[in-house]
């Protein structure tokens, strides 16, 4: 079962998350159900009448894009040790401005006092976010202490799930690194099969 597209009056870090989703959920679609026939017909030299869809990369990138991305930046100022939201949205702001499915918080400060907002033109509508408290649910320091407690167990299925770390870092993974780690397993494990609509 996947959540759907999600556009609310207040939309924050979870509904980005929910979005994010659909869009790489949309991404395999659009493979699937043109792109590829698409290559078919022209291997196979079969006349046909090319269909437009809209190819949402530009707002993957926007999301997921390495160091630049809206997710990466919010890593990357959670481990900040002054980092805040206001901090991100500048860093977010700098990087994206210029791009296409992205509006900048200054360019909202007319419907938005803060300049913690922002819009992405994602494929299903535009959606505005504010960005506070996101790196506070981007920390999500309750996993880290639930996996040293739970490790410390006695049982043995506990002691899988949450083997003993040696050497605890600060760098303990973030909510977004996770989420996209186990997004990119789903569309590997998508990828391997052969779908059909």
């Amino acid at each position: 079962d996947i959540f759907g597209f999600e556009i609310f009056e207040n939309n924050s870090f979870e509904q980005l998350c929910i979005n994010y989703a659909n869009e790489k959920l949309q991404q395999f679609f659009n493979k699937h159900t043109f792109k590829e026939e698409e290559s078919v017909y022209v291997s196979e030299q079969v006349p046909y009448t090319k269909i437009n869809f809209i190819d949402n990369q530009p707002v993957l990138n926007l999301i997921e894009r390495k160091r630049k991305g809206i997710l990466p930046i919010l890593d990357d100022e959670v481990r900040m040790p002054k980092g805040s939201d206001e901090g991100f949205m500048k860093r977010v702001d700098k990087e994206n401005g210029t791009r296409k499915p992205y509006k900048k918080s200054s360019d909202l400060r007319n419907r938005y006092k803060k300049n913690t907002y922002f819009k992405v033109q994602h494929y299903a509508g535009d959606v505005v976010y504010t960005a506070e408290g996101w790196l506070e649910k981007n920390k999500d320091t309750a996993f880290d202490e639930l996996s040293v407690v739970m490790s410390t167990s006695t049982s043995e299925n506990m002691q899988q799930i949450f083997p003993k770390k040696k050497d605890r870092t600060y760098k303990s993974s973030t909510v977004s690194e996770r989420f996209r780690k186990n997004l990119r397993n789903l569309m590997k494990m998508l990828d391997s099969t052969s779908p059909c609509y």
